[in-house]
């Protein structure tokens, strides 16, 4: 048996799993979860929102976006982040038709990323031309993929846009306008100007797996080796299986502490010119195995950022594979501390680590 000692204030467990090379792996999953003002300032939740060990949808899976991904991976690539929120028009009594809504680390990973956010529109036919209607006023406009494009053809349910089969504004191809519907969130670099435009899915949040591109990088499972208890993921599945992100939404490496995170245009109380700044807390965790009298310590990385600006919380998951011998030797322990803490204790040999269930 595995145990785990946590003796930090964030979430974690220990779960099982597949590593890159399709054999067993147990990985420990950790989060840290602060709550921010509109100064960027962080402060600690405590409790910790726990660990998510399943896909979460706002509903019907079939209809409707995640609102949690699955947290207990044994691995990701590089690193990720994705965002929950709403885009806001600017100020009270002020009467816009769009705005624009960005997240930026303007240093470091050089990463910027802006949407735009219309009222209501639909295509509306001009003598023989198709065109798109004035935007309505805006109002507060939850960034969900069921109002990026995508959907179905109206005149061919069966034609759906694999990329988001729950958006809205698929036409088809030909000239023909089957579908008066428009999305009201568009990447403004590529904007639909044309009822035959498929564009990319405009968001920020995370992508289910039987989505593309996840479901084709994923590819085939192995349903034999699932019967028999062994390791599902099809052989040729991309490193990028477990990544949840936006493909602009990932990065080559881990996040480290100290990254700065601008988001404009999700808060009602800001004008839109105004951003909020936040530094990626710096954390010191100290992780580390026993087995047979010995202590090993192991270096958990931070693959994953989530942001909430509704709820303003940030979170940070950081995951760690755990070695064989721990796990397979039925008396394993995996413990987690704070080393940023007083109490975090001195680990040099295994006499000096009390354990506790």
């Amino acid at each position: 048996m595995l145990n785990f000692d946590n003796r930090t204030s964030w979430s974690g467990g220990v779960y099982p799993g597949w590593n890159r090379e399709r054999s067993p792996q147990y990985t420990l999953v950790f989060k840290a979860a602060y709550d921010f003002d509109l100064d960027g300032k962080l402060t600690p939740r405590v409790p910790t929102p726990p660990i998510v060990e399943a896909d979460e949808y706002f509903g019907d899976p079939m209809r409707t976006g995640l609102k949690a991904a699955i947290e207990t991976m044994p691995y990701k690539q590089g690193a990720e982040m994705y965002l929950y929120g709403t885009a806001h028009p600017p100020g009270e009594g002020k009467c816009v038709t769009e705005v624009g809504v960005g997240i930026a680390f303007p240093d470091g990973r050089s990463f910027r990323k802006i949407l735009r956010v219309f009222g209501p529109r639909e295509w509306k036919q001009v003598m023989m031309n198709p065109v798109v209607t004035d935007p309505q006023a805006l109002t507060p406009v939850p960034l969900r993929y069921e109002l990026a494009f995508g959907g179905s053809n109206p005149a061919d349910p069966d034609e759906v846009y694999p990329r988001n089969p729950i958006g809205k504004g698929l036409n088809g191809k030909g000239w023909k306008l089957k579908n008066r519907e428009l999305p009201q969130i568009e990447n403004p670099a590529a904007l639909i100007t044309r009822p035959s435009d498929t564009p990319a899915p405009a968001g920020f949040g995370p992508i289910p797996l039987f989505w593309e591109p996840r479901a084709s990088e994923a590819g085939e499972p192995d349903l034999e080796a699932a019967e028999a208890g062994e390791c599902p993921y099809a052989a040729d599945a991309e490193p990028t299986l477990h990544n949840y992100a936006p493909t602009d939404q990932q990065f080559e490496t881990p996040f480290v502490g100290g990254e700065v995170l601008h988001l404009a245009g999700f808060f009602r109380e800001l004008e839109l010119s105004k951003t909020v700044r936040i530094s990626l807390p710096v954390l010191n965790p100290c992780l580390f195995t026993i087995a047979d009298g010995r202590a090993q310590e192991l270096q958990p990385v931070c693959d994953t950022l989530i942001v909430d600006t509704d709820a303003r919380l940030i979170q940070l998951v950081h995951r760690a594979a755990i070695p064989a011998e721990v796990w397979a030797s039925g008396s394993g322990w995996v413990v987690l501390e704070d080393g940023s803490s007083e109490q975090a204790s001195h680990h040099g040999t295994p006499d000096k680590v009390k354990l506790t269930a």
